[in-house]
């Protein structure tokens, strides 16, 4: 059997649930995933809730899509759970966000009908059993 080599391609699309929203990826850590050799493509505005602009990330070597392109790669992350997104993402995808498994045990069954990939940041914790992933300001 004949294996390929398939590089991960990442997209990093806006949180578009509140007015406002500042939280979102720096150019410095999108520019690190690229630095591994990863085709990065970031939404058009991310970073602009903090003065950043797209040319920002072109600088830094990724593509500058459209929201449904951003979302139509191997692994999509976003921090809030992008509740009204999830079929933009492609079967056999990886989402990478704050989906609450324990809380929500419908997503869970949602985003399985849809065969994503799923890890919950908000799940992952250090030795201790601390969560590394928080909003210490609503939690």
């Amino acid at each position: 059997m004949e294996r390929t080599s398939h590089t991960l391609t990442f997209g990093f699309p806006r949180m578009n649930k509140e007015v406002g929203e500042r939280r979102d990826f720096l150019p410095p850590l999108i520019h690190a995933i690229a630095g591994l050799g990863c085709p990065v493509s970031v939404e058009t505005g991310i970073g602009s809730g903090m003065g950043y602009v797209d040319d920002d990330y072109v600088r830094v070597g990724v593509d500058v899509v459209d929201e449904r392109t951003a979302y139509e790669q191997d692994v999509v992350v976003v921090l809030r759970a992008p509740v009204k997104r999830f079929e933009y993402l492609r079967p056999g995808a990886t989402l990478l966000s704050m989906l609450h498994f324990p809380t929500r045990p419908a997503r869970v069954g949602h985003l399985e009908r849809l065969s994503l990939r799923a890890i919950s940041l908000d799940s992952i914790v250090d030795d201790e059993g601390q969560r590394m992933v928080v909003n210490g300001k609503a939690v």
